[in-house]
C-alpha cells in the first residue's frame, strides 16, 4: 500500500524504455509506468469535468443521418446520449445536433460520429463511452515522448483522483 503523501510525491521524468514505458524516480524509488494508460487516464478525467458542466449550443445546428436501426435507438432514452447532447427530429432518418459538450465544438466533423457511437451504446454507460473517447487520442506506444512532454504527463497524472489505472482498469 502506497500512502497518500507519497503517492502525490513528485514523479521525475528518467527516460523511456521500448517507447512504450516511462522510467521514473521518486525519491529512491524507480518506477515504470505505461504512458498510453497513464495519459488515458489523465485524458478521461479531464473528459468527467467537462461533462459534468453539460451540454452548450452549438454554433449552427448539426445535421445528422441516421440509419433506421440508429432512428430506433433514439427511443431508448441512451444515458450516455442524454448527457451529451440535445437535438430535435428532422424528418424521416435524420436530427439535429442543437447541443454537445464544448469541447467537442471545435471538431464539427465528430459531432455526428460521437452522436452515433454514443446512440448505438448498446447499455454502455456515459463513463465507458467517455473511456473509449480517451483512448484514442491518448499517446501510444511506439510513439517515443521528450523530457518536457514526459514530465507534463507525469505532473499531470499526479493530479488525477486515480492514477493507477486507465478507465479501463489497465494498471498504469
Amino acid at each position: 500500500p502506497v500512502e497518500e503523501e507519497q503517492r502525490r510525491d513528485p514523479l521525475r521524468f528518467v527516460g523511456e524504455v521500448f517507447d512504450t514505458y516511462i522510467v521514473t524516480q521518486r525519491g529512491n524509488d524507480m518506477c515504470l509506468l505505461d504512458k498510453h494508460a497513464a495519459h488515458e487516464r489523465i485524458l478521461y478525467e479531464d473528459l468527467l469535468k467537462r461533462v459534468a458542466e453539460g451540454p452548450k449550443p452549438l454554433p449552427r445546428p448539426l445535421l445528422v443521418l441516421l440509419a433506421p436501426e440508429e432512428e430506433a435507438l433514439l427511443e431508448a432514452g441512451q444515458e450516455a446520449l442524454a448527457a451529451l447532447f440535445r437535438w430535435e427530429p428532422f424528418g424521416p432518418g435524420r436530427v439535429r445536433l442543437l447541443m454537445a459538450p464544448a469541447f467537442l465544438h471545435p471538431y464539427p466533423p465528430l459531432l455526428p460520429a460521437v452522436f452515433k457511437e454514443a446512440l448505438r451504446g448498446e447499455g454502455r454507460s456515459l463513463k465507458a463511452l467517455l473511456a473509449r473517447l480517451a483512448c484514442l487520442p491518448a499517446v501510444k506506444a511506439g510513439h517515443p515522448l521528450g523530457e518536457a512532454q514526459g514530465q507534463a504527463l507525469l505532473d499531470a497524472l499526479l493530479t488525477c483522483e486515480t492514477p493507477w489505472a486507465c478507465p479501463h482498469g489497465r494498471p498504469v
